[in-house]
């Protein structure tokens, strides 16, 4: 072989290394920090990005860090950027990285997505809203067969989980009301939220549904009481702060809690499911369609 072509088939194997490297890249991983999102109402265009430089690696969950609730406790007390930056050690390693942790198993279980949202608050539309929200949550999302997904909260009342809808498109909202007007949907509605609350959870939004309007037509929680005045029909449960949600017993805690709202998850999928509105159109312009 010639000296030119021996150099021409080390960079043939060079360019081949190359291509199998670029093959056997892993997929990047959920991240927060470049998300728009309409204040106090979840995603708004869910999307996977690569992690920020940086950014605390995710291992296996094995609890909340030792001082996950304290940082909670000091925004409520004093909400501005000293108490956040004093406190961003323990966000990034007792709250963050194990939300991020316990979600990711659940996602990767059920072959969906992980999204974590952002610790500071929006003020596109509410300018006097303080700097920093007072929770961490995150949901797990595009999971096959499942339009509902599933959210995890920490805040200073402890470890919140929940099923459900917490802001519908109009679609969603006329899809719901359809529903409800037939019989048989709505008593399997009514089984559902039965189920939920013989298992401990609460329904979330029922005041914004419980309108006076709606109870002096529907005195028994009839359909009207569930979907006039709101966009939100979800269950969750509340675990309080203790030793067990610094502990792998947090992951179980938290199954039994969406475990809950199963029942109404299946129910929403089968007769309300997603919204058609497409994104840019429906959080477009600052209004929520």
């Amino acid at each position: 072989m010639t000296k030119s072509g021996a150099s021409g088939a080390k960079a043939n194997r060079r360019r081949a290394q190359s291509a199998e490297d670029s093959k056997s890249a892993p997929e990047s991983t959920e991240d927060s920090k470049s998300e728009s999102e309409t204040p106090g109402h979840g995603p708004a265009r869910p999307r996977r990005t690569t992690p920020a430089s940086g950014e605390v690696a995710v291992d296996s969950f094995r609890g909340f860090g030792p001082r996950a609730f304290e940082l909670f406790v000091a925004l409520e007390k004093h909400n501005h950027r000293d108490t956040f930056e004093a406190y961003r050690d323990v966000y990034e390693h007792d709250v963050r990285a194990p939300l991020t942790a316990l979600l990711s198993e659940w996602a990767a279980e059920r072959g969906g997505a992980v999204r974590l949202f952002r610790p500071h608050n929006s003020r596109r539309f509410r300018p006097d809203a303080p700097p920093y929200k007072t929770t961490c949550y995150g949901v797990v999302y595009e999971v096959p067969g499942d339009s509902v997904g599933w959210y995890a909260e920490l805040s200073a009342r402890g470890l919140y989980v929940a099923r459900g809808f917490h802001d519908m498109a109009r679609d969603q909202v006329r899809r719901l009301k359809a529903a409800v007007a037939e019989p048989s949907a709505f008593a399997s509605l009514r089984r559902a939220l039965d189920e939920a609350a013989e298992l401990g959870a609460s329904r979330t939004g029922e005041a914004a549904h419980t309108s006076p309007r709606a109870r002096s037509a529907d005195r028994t929680d009839g359909p009207n009481a569930l979907v006039l005045g709101g966009k939100a029909l979800a269950v969750g449960r509340t675990f309080a702060p203790s030793r067990a949600l610094h502990t792998r017993r947090a992951a179980s805690l938290a199954a039994e809690g969406w475990a809950a709202g199963d029942a109404l998850a299946r129910w929403l999928h089968a007769h309300v499911g997603p919204s058609e509105i497409p994104p840019e159109v429906r959080w477009g312009g600052g209004r929520r369609r």
